[in-house]
């Protein structure tokens, strides 16, 4: 563990097989920061191309805390739990929790000042939630929800009061020790529990981890869903080259990943949604008042279709879409 020792910020990927996925995750870290460390914890599955590609990288750390039995799931939370004493031994202030379906977009010194200047304004935040907000989901999200703020260094943030916790984001390790927070159990049921001690959640205005739109899944030992190929390129990319420095600036009004990020060399149907294809997709849009609804539309590297040229590289599955009967090609 020498090679941990005095680091700022560990990072680290965690879940449940999908390694085109993780090396996605894993490669954006590797790729965005300098020399933190990467933590990759696996909670279940088959891992031997993870270990094979990342065997000679000295800032991987590869660790199980799941089952073999790749039908079985092994927890999340255990690997949280993992990484928190890891970072603990390590001597590092922050952990940067990424799920293997995600991406880390960007990564400098000035992002991590502004986290930090989140912590250092509001003592009763654990961690700042370092993602994107969706459209597709919570398309009302800045007017029921979040609550704009301002740092003491006066940059933007946004207050949700009405959770304590959430499973990825940046943690403050000296705080979560000196609060004694004890990260086992399930999301709903910790965010509730902290909520109730006082602590609420906090989103950055420089999101950094992108979820992957419409994501493979496994549900009861079986995959819903399909799963990306990893070709050693991003599955994505910002929607503008100047986008990081907009969001630095402070010159925009909502953050919806819709609006900032963009499939990367395959199709992905907008708005987004965080899983599988469901009722509940067209029940959310159905309640929005006319002038608020966005056209379900294709996009890749900015391109929009009405319909995805290549099928074989539309995600959710097309399949899904016509066996719903939701959206049809013309």
């Amino acid at each position: 563990m020498e090679n941990a020792v005095n680091r700022s910020t560990i990072h680290l990927v965690a879940g449940y097989g999908f390694e085109q996925y993780t090396c996605n995750a894993v490669d954006s870290v590797l790729e965005n920061t300098r020399d933190d460390l990467v933590l990759l914890t696996s909670t279940g599955g088959d891992t031997r191309l993870l270990q094979e590609r990342y065997a000679h990288n000295k800032r991987i750390v590869f660790t199980r805390v799941g089952h073999e039995d790749s039908g079985k799931t092994g927890s999340l939370y255990k690997a949280y739990a993992h990484a928190l004493n890891f970072a603990k031994s390590a001597n590092a202030r922050y952990l940067n929790i990424l799920q293997n379906d995600m991406q880390l977009l960007w990564w400098d010194s000035e992002i991590l000042e502004r986290y930090i200047d989140v912590f250092d304004t509001i003592e009763n935040c654990l961690f700042v939630h370092t993602g994107f907000t969706r459209f597709g989901s919570h398309p009302d999200i800045y007017d029921q929800r979040l609550k704009t703020n301002i740092t003491n260094s006066g940059h933007l943030c946004y207050l949700d009061r009405s959770n304590g916790w959430y499973d990825w984001g940046l943690y403050d390790i000296r705080r979560l020790t000196q609060e004694n927070i004890d990260i086992n159990g399930y999301e709903h049921s910790l965010s509730r529990h902290l909520r109730e001690r006082g602590y609420i959640c906090v989103y950055s205005s420089i999101p950094i981890t992108v979820p992957i739109p419409w994501p493979a899944t496994l549900r009861g030992g079986l995959i819903m869903g399909k799963e990306l190929k990893y070709r050693d390129l991003p599955f994505l990319v910002p929607k503008r080259d100047d986008a990081l420095s907009l969001l630095k600036s402070q010159r925009h009004d909502t953050l919806f990943q819709e609006d900032w990020v963009t499939s990367n060399g395959w199709w992905s149907l907008e708005p987004i949604w965080a899983t599988t294809l469901s009722s509940e997709y067209l029940e959310i849009r159905s309640r929005l008042h006319p002038s608020r609804r966005r056209p379900i539309r294709w996009v890749s590297n900015n391109k929009t279709m009405m319909w995805p040229p290549d099928e074989a590289l539309a995600f959710p599955p097309v399949r899904e879409i016509v066996d719903m009967h939701k959206v049809k090609p013309s």
